[in-house]
């Protein structure tokens, strides 16, 4: 009996020290964009950041990828020494020469367009919106409107969440927004008001491509997430993920 129940504690304390040296490390991801298809429902972890983690968590046998959503500002904070950042541009975090952060480059493209709720309203320059109303998302930088803002020649008008723009435009209580192609796309899918009364100014459509900020004290990240990309079931099941969400262009 004495013996029996021996081998039974060693049994039992063996596969316990199996589980703590097979178990992965958590590692909290920040995404400062809350807006579709990157987050659909952060309750119910739907949207293409969540499905890529799952899919990236299903390869990986030493990390366990946690998506956690914070403004931009605290994202690269608290990336730092930490993780990183999905679906951001060097451009956009001040690492133009790509010196600050490591990078997993041009993952996907995307573009940035401006909407209106005037079919009249056509696009020949930026001296087309001045006078207009424009929203966009409290935080961001719009580079190439800066001096008009500033100038008083474009209002500017701020919302919390991208997904807030069209309903602004519906409303009129603007007359532009900025806002990025898929998360166009996938408003337009979803909301008849969005496809039938706005309209995209032709002649301005400005692409870029996003990428993953991963903080330089991290290295062993950036080869866990490029060996998926890199795996025969990464490559598959990225495209997959893109063509579930993205709009092809």
């Amino acid at each position: 009996m004495y013996i029996a129940s021996l081998k039974i504690l060693l049994l039992v304390l063996s596969l316990l020290c199996s589980k703590a040296i097979h178990a992965k490390e958590n590692v909290e991801f920040y995404i400062y964009i809350d807006k579709p298809p990157f987050i659909i429902n952060k309750e119910k972890e739907i949207g293409l950041s969540y499905d890529f983690f799952n899919a990236l968590n299903e390869y990986s046998d030493k990390f366990n990828y946690v998506l956690k959503y914070v403004p931009k500002l605290r994202a690269i904070t608290f990336s730092k020494s930490q993780s990183g950042v999905l679906w951001t541009t060097p451009f956009w975090v001040g690492d133009e020469n790509l010196v600050k952060f490591d990078w997993i480059s041009n993952l996907m493209s995307d573009r940035e367009l401006y909407i209106t709720n005037d079919s009249e309203l056509t696009y020949e320059g930026i001296e087309s919106l001045y006078g207009k109303e424009l929203v966009g998302v409290r935080g961001f930088t719009y580079f190439n409107l800066e001096a008009a803002f500033n100038d008083k020649k474009i209002t500017r008008v701020d919302v919390h969440n991208e997904t807030i723009i069209p309903l602004m435009l519906l409303n009129n209580r603007a007359d532009v927004g900025v806002i990025g192609l898929h998360a166009y796309n996938y408003l337009k899918n979803t909301m008849p008001e969005v496809k039938n009364k706005l309209y995209i100014l032709e002649g301005y459509q400005k692409e870029f491509f996003r990428s993953i900020l991963i903080d330089k004290s991290k290295p062993e990240l950036k080869v866990d997430i490029e060996n998926w990309f890199k795996s025969e079931e990464g490559k598959a099941k990225w495209l997959e993920i893109k063509a579930k969400w993205l709009v092809n262009f």
